[in-house]
């Protein structure tokens, strides 16, 4: 009864078992990744801290989540560093233009006026979609910036519902984290960008496989 779970011998898996796909491959691989993607979090928000370096820490974070998604052995702290040192100068820019579309859309949303506010709203949502997959086309495969670009765009043209979807779980996770600052730290420090990471690297890894364009 007080045997910790994990020293326990279970059945194991068969040789021909069916791969896991859908929520169960993704409760699976939370589960197992959990506390990964805690210390993801931690690391995300201290390279973040200059602000310039956003772009940066985003493809590191995107590394490490697609990583868990392909199931291959991964160490955030490892794996974290070493993709921030990759293709610097050009994930600090397009960092910073993610950075200054999401801006521009925030300051339009909250300016008079109902079409600033739609405009507002529809660059966010383009901005988001783009970017949640741009970063993770990056991640997955070794492309041109042209590339990456070009599969991020069309990824939100053919897999409609996946990027809605995607949305939806980041605006879940990050908006509440932001309306309710400062009583929201303690969830800030520890869950809401790696989960919103994990969340796009598991489905833009799951649209790669698909449709990745070379």
């Amino acid at each position: 009864m007080f045997r910790p779970s994990y020293l326990k011998e279970g059945p194991g898996i068969a040789k021909d078992a069916p791969e896991k796909t859908g929520a169960a491959w993704v409760g699976e691989t939370l589960a197992r990744e959990f506390w990964q993607i805690v210390k993801l979090n931690v690391l995300f928000l201290l390279c973040c801290l200059p602000v310039v370096t956003f772009g940066a820490a985003r493809a590191a974070m995107a590394r490490c989540t697609v990583n868990m998604a392909r199931d291959v052995p991964n160490d955030v702290w490892t794996d974290f560093l070493a993709a921030l040192r990759q293709d610097t100068v050009r994930n600090l820019l397009c960092g910073l233009v993610e950075l200054a579309l999401l801006w521009m859309g925030v300051m339009l949303v909250t300016a008079d006026g109902f079409f600033p506010a739609l405009i507002g709203m529809l660059l966010l949502c383009v901005t988001a979609a783009f970017f949640q997959n741009f970063w993770a086309v990056q991640a997955a495969v070794d492309i041109s910036f042209a590339a990456a670009a070009k599969n991020a765009w069309l990824l939100c043209l053919l897999r409609p519902g996946m990027t809605v979807l995607g949305l939806g779980v980041n605006a879940l996770l990050l908006i509440p984290a932001v309306l309710f600052f400062p009583l929201s730290l303690p969830y800030v420090l520890l869950f809401p960008c790696g989960l919103s990471g994990f969340a796009s690297g598991m489905i833009g890894w799951s649209s790669c496989k698909r449709y990745l364009i070379r």
